[in-house]
């Protein structure tokens, strides 16, 4: 439809994008969605090369009571980033808090118990928040700091893994994530009052 703002077409340009790089990489290509559509956007896409990868992580620590060893990226039902931290401290007796950039306490989350270590799921991320970074710590129930903080997002997932993974799948499966965030922050800055 040629009434509609940019932003919106290129939005939803941006999404059957992402569903048809999803739909190839799982495999499920019977018939593929965007078969003969052109993607020509209007505004820019977000080159790879210009992912930012803004992980972070202090170099030498005072807090013994946990250690956050990985992060990484869940694509399903939505947009999530992942933790894996290890400790002595009790599942029960532990939260991941989640900060913005300017240090406003985002979300406090409960982890789940796994084999020898506790993993935490931030999935309150929407697509416009693909680039935006966040601090994530452990403390204790007693609201004890116990872990350093990371900084993470979605970007720094691409960023990161981008030129490590050699299936072309997977690699435009990534590529396909960030322009949906790119165009998804576009969007909602342009409907923002």
């Amino acid at each position: 439809d040629e009434t509609q703002p940019e932003e919106t077409k290129d939005l939803a340009l941006a999404t059957l994008e992402y569903g048809a790089a999803a739909q190839t990489y799982l495999g499920d290509i019977a018939e593929l969605v965007t078969d003969g559509v052109d993607y020509n956007y209007t505004n820019s896409k977000l080159p790879v090369e210009n992912y930012s990868d803004n992980y972070g992580k202090p170099e030498q620590s005072d807090y013994v009571g946990a250690d956050i060893t990985a992060a990484w990226l869940n694509l399903s039902n939505s947009i999530a980033i992942k933790f894996k931290v290890e400790t002595n401290e009790s599942v029960d007796n532990i939260y991941l808090k989640v900060e913005d950039k300017d240090y406003s306490e985002v979300a406090r989350i409960q982890g789940e118990q796994k084999e020898g270590y506790i993993e935490f799921t931030f999935d309150e991320l929407n697509p416009s928040q693909g680039g935006e970074a966040f601090r994530f710590t452990v403390y204790n129930n007693s609201g004890e700091q116990i872990s350093e903080y990371i900084t993470y997002s979605v970007e720094s997932y691409a960023a990161r893994m981008y030129d490590q993974i050699t299936d072309e799948n997977m690699k435009s499966l990534i590529a396909a994530t960030m322009n949906y965030c790119f165009f998804a922050k576009l969007y909602v800055n342009s409907n923002s009052i």
